[in-house]
């Protein structure tokens, strides 16, 4: 869906025969969990203060408003600010480098777990256990994420000593944060969840779940969020995020009962298994990770490697060497 956002102002500021459109789709950056894109506020802001200034940048229409003005109107800024991309020999050199390096990182992570074959059949000795179940055998502690005050979440711009704030919204691209010495308060009031190196951090929605062991923080817990800690000596983190990452886990937990219902991550299945096989089976987790970002990322780098050999191809500027 095409997000519009209109600014608007007095014809003593800016002239009343004319709207300025402005393209800035390329105004995003990796979100805070690396899933995803989120709004670069600070690119957006000055693409668009420097057209309202006058600047001519690439992406920036200036139509008459006379013309906006027919039975046929149509305000989409898309199709107002359709420009092509100047791309040059050292913009496309550049280009097949991100490649080649994805390609090569791809091709190492692949390479990590390609050596795996399926087996017909799991050992007879493994079955299953429900989180709710190693809850009560003190394998792990299940914390749900607290409901965080409007005024306490912060967007945009983070200070020296933000928090980042984990809610499916961040995971869809958001990049909400906290002030650290409040995020401390809310922790010791009860009123906040802290993760830490190691924790099994589910994220619930309707529809789905998104599961990860957190090798970077501390992060503020927000809604629809638990934080699984587990007992390293009876329970490898990495093993278990493996575990509830399985296919058939979003219909045990209720995910599709209805477009409302929300995960119960108690009812989560878990492989039983020794600590060995724990520690080898999580280890193979960090790989397939490894793999799953690899291969996203070159999906991304071949994305604009195409989208720029097309532009350069209808330009007539895509030459044979």
């Amino acid at each position: 869906m095409g997000l519009h956002l209109w600014l608007l102002a007095t014809p003593r500021e800016h002239s009343a025969d004319e709207v300025t459109f402005v393209d800035a789709a390329d105004c995003r950056t990796t979100a805070i969990t690396g899933r995803g894109m989120a709004v670069d506020w600070d690119a957006l802001r000055e693409r668009t203060v420097a057209a309202l200034r006058g600047s001519d940048l690439l992406g920036v229409t200036r139509v008459p408003t006379a013309e906006l003005l027919s039975d046929g109107t149509d305000l989409t800024p898309s199709r107002r600010t359709v420009t092509e991309r100047s791309v040059g020999p050292v913009e496309l050199r550049r280009a097949w480098t991100g490649w080649d390096r994805a390609l090569m990182d791809m091709h190492d992570a692949a390479k990590a777990v390609r050596e795996h074959e399926a087996s017909a059949a799991a050992p007879d000795d493994f079955g299953y256990i429900f989180v709710g179940d190693l809850e009560r055998s003190g394998a792990l502690e299940v914390m749900p994420g607290k409901v965080l005050a409007d005024d306490l979440i912060q967007q945009g711009e983070q200070a020296e000593d933000a928090l980042p704030v984990i809610t499916p919204w961040a995971v869809r691209g958001e990049e909400p944060w906290v002030a650290a010495a409040q995020a401390t308060k809310l922790e010791a009031e009860g009123q906040g969840v802290l993760t830490s190196f190691g924790d099994v951090v589910v994220v619930t929605a309707a529809g789905g779940f998104d599961v990860w062991v957190e090798t970077a923080g501390p992060r503020l817990l927000g809604a629809h969020t638990v934080r699984l800690r587990t007992d390293p000596a009876l329970l490898d983190p990495f093993f278990l995020a493996a575990c509830l990452s399985a296919p058939g886990n979003d219909q045990r937990a209720g995910t599709r009962a209805s477009s409302s219902s929300r995960v119960d991550v108690r009812r989560l299945r878990v492989l039983r298994a020794p600590a060995t096989q724990q520690r080898r089976i999580g280890e193979v987790h960090r790989r397939l990770v490894r793999f799953r970002e690899a291969v996203a990322d070159l999906g991304r780098h071949g994305d604009a490697l195409s989208a720029m050999l097309s532009g350069l191809l209808a330009q007539g500027r895509l030459t044979e060497e």
